[in-house]
């Protein structure tokens, strides 16, 4: 799978965002980040969540959802995150099931620069299938605790 970088060039940014919220899941990977940045990647599920929500076909009382706008709420946060020292790299995968033929899940990778300061230069991404299977999909409350493995797969 592909990588992007969220901080790479004006449309790639987009892209790579318009990619995450056309799938139908998300994980969001995390192994070296401490506690201090939960808020942050929280904040930053909420933005997936909710710009996926929006591009769904759920009917917004003939309310146009302008995808730019939602593009740069997650941008915003994505900014917000590399300024306090993390990288974000996001990619997506098929991963079809028998239920789920088209079952796409959205990767995203965060980093401490400090640790890792190769993760910019990163080209592609290997997950394991299995890891985004939708029967380990899950829906956190909010601001509940993140998973030991510090990874998180949400259905939207």
């Amino acid at each position: 799978m592909r990588s992007r970088f969220l901080g790479d060039t004006f449309s790639a940014r987009y892209a790579a965002v318009r990619e995450a919220t056309s799938c139908q899941a998300f994980l969001i990977h995390r192994p070296e980040v401490s506690e201090p940045y939960d808020d942050d990647i929280h904040d930053l599920a909420e933005w997936l969540d909710f710009a996926t929500f929006a591009k769904s076909d759920v009917i917004w009382d003939g309310e146009d959802v302008k995808c730019r706008e939602l593009y740069d709420g997650v941008l915003c946060q994505v900014s917000g995150m590399e300024r306090r020292g993390l990288t974000v790299l996001c990619g997506a995968m098929d991963a079809p099931t028998e239920e789920l033929p088209s079952w796409r899940v959205a990767i995203i990778a965060i980093s401490p620069r400090l640790t890792d300061p190769g993760a910019v230069k990163r080209k592609s991404l290997m997950v394991d299938r299995r890891v985004v299977t939708p029967s380990r999909a899950r829906l956190l409350e909010p601001r509940e605790k993140w998973p030991d493995e510090r990874t998180r797969v949400t259905s939207g």
